[in-house]
């Protein structure tokens, strides 16, 4: 696939992980927020979990988004890769 600037020709992966976003350095800022903010949530939860019982529906979802930040870091990380490869970033300015 030849370099494009259309996203109506981006898998629907990466159209779904780019919503909204036009450069290369805010995508990977998703990414690093995902990666930091992962074991933060993990760490809330699991500590909530084991302060008292009354906060348990706190801690399961906090646990949850923790694991919930994996799959869309990854997300970030492969659409990055797929535009650097086939596609193209806007140029500054637009």
């Amino acid at each position: 696939m030849g370099q494009t600037d259309d996203r109506g020709d981006y898998p629907w992966w990466v159209r779904v992980s780019l919503f909204g976003s036009r450069t290369r350095s805010r995508v990977m800022s998703y990414f690093w927020m995902s990666l930091i903010f992962c074991p933060v949530c993990l760490g809330i939860g699991l500590w909530l979990l084991a302060e008292s019982p009354v906060f348990k529906v706190s801690a399961w979802m906090f646990l949850a988004a923790g694991v919930l930040f994996v799959p869309a870091a990854l997300l970030y990380w492969f659409s990055v890769r797929w535009v650097d490869r086939n596609g193209r970033w806007p140029a500054a300015g637009r």
